[in-house]
């Protein structure tokens, strides 16, 4: 098995650990991350997440 994939799977069955843990004690569970950020998109998809609102965020350096 390629180590890329078994850290998917391994990444995958941890969130999922985590959300079930957060949605089992009340809370609403939500996913944020930036639209270039593939691999986090892809899990949040596999974990049954929906978008539903989109932002842009605007930085400078101090």
């Amino acid at each position: 098995m390629e180590n890329t994939y078994l850290a998917s799977r391994v990444g995958t069955y941890l969130a999922n650990l985590v959300v079930n843990d957060i949605v089992q004690n009340g809370y609403t569970c939500l996913w944020e991350c930036s639209l270039s950020n593939e691999a986090s998109n892809k899990l949040a998809r596999r974990l049954g997440f929906k978008q539903i609102h989109q932002y842009q965020c605007l930085g400078f350096s101090l």
